[in-house]
């Protein structure tokens, strides 16, 4: 499913550091909002928006964690968890040649669990997203893994305000849950998309997060999601 021309993730981040920096001289700025003054720590105050699609490149498979980084702004580790860790999942983008706020675009999972399927087409419903579920190493269909976003590696002072689902139809069902320590989750919202018309919707994180689980939800069959993109802001010093 990994589309053409190759785009190595590498040059994705170069152009998002230009973007950011050089070339906010001659255009609009697309990351940070706030004047260009760093921080004790080097990195850039404002409202930063990681585009996971963007920033994992061609569609496809990108390993368990799959680790993403912003030059000046740190990183953010995807992990997929599941009580079969072996032969395992991976986290899975899709979107990469879509535009900004499209509603199947972001981040999901895939396995290769059953029958031997390469990651990508392991899914009874072929849609690598979170809430589809997979056969098991017996090739029963019950696992239904997480995903799971961890914000520790973020520039220090950096702070999550609200991550946004894609793919999410009118009825289908929704988990997030949040911590500070990635131990003990607590729900953040859950439940099913019954208003708007858009398939992409934005949720604030609760204050003091440092990893999001991203689980089934309760909704029409065959529910399931993406995340797209979450904000962080790191204020000025």
């Amino acid at each position: 499913m990994c589309r053409s021309p190759s785009i190595t993730r590498v040059a994705v981040l170069a152009a998002m550091c230009c973007a950011m920096s050089a070339c906010t001289q001659k255009s609009t700025p697309t990351a940070s909002t706030a004047p260009v003054v760093p921080t004790p720590n080097g990195a850039l105050p404002g409202t930063t928006t990681w585009d996971f699609a963007l920033l994992s490149g061609p569609d496809g498979p990108h390993g368990n964690p799959a680790i993403f980084t912003i030059p000046g702004q740190g990183s953010i580790i995807a992990t997929v968890v599941e009580s079969q860790s072996n032969p395992g999942f991976q986290v899975w983008s899709k979107g990469f040649l879509d535009a900004p706020l499209s509603d199947e675009r972001g981040l999901g999972f895939c396995g290769n669990y059953g029958t031997g399927g390469t990651c990508g087409n392991a899914s009874p419903t072929g849609s690598e997203e979170v809430g589809d579920m997979f056969p098991d190493s017996t090739g029963n269909v019950t696992l239904t893994p997480s995903l799971i976003l961890n914000f520790t590696g973020l520039a220090a002072g950096s702070v999550v305000d609200s991550v946004t689902l894609g793919s999410l139809g009118f009825g289908e069902g929704y988990s997030m849950s949040w911590s500070a320590d990635g131990v003990t989750y607590s729900v953040m919202a859950s439940g099913a998309r019954t208003t708007g018309t858009s398939d992409v919707v934005a949720f604030p994180v609760h204050a003091g997060a440092n990893y999001l689980r991203f689980d089934q939800g309760t909704g029409i069959p065959g529910s399931d999601y993406v995340v797209e993109t979450v904000h962080v802001t790191l204020p000025k010093p």
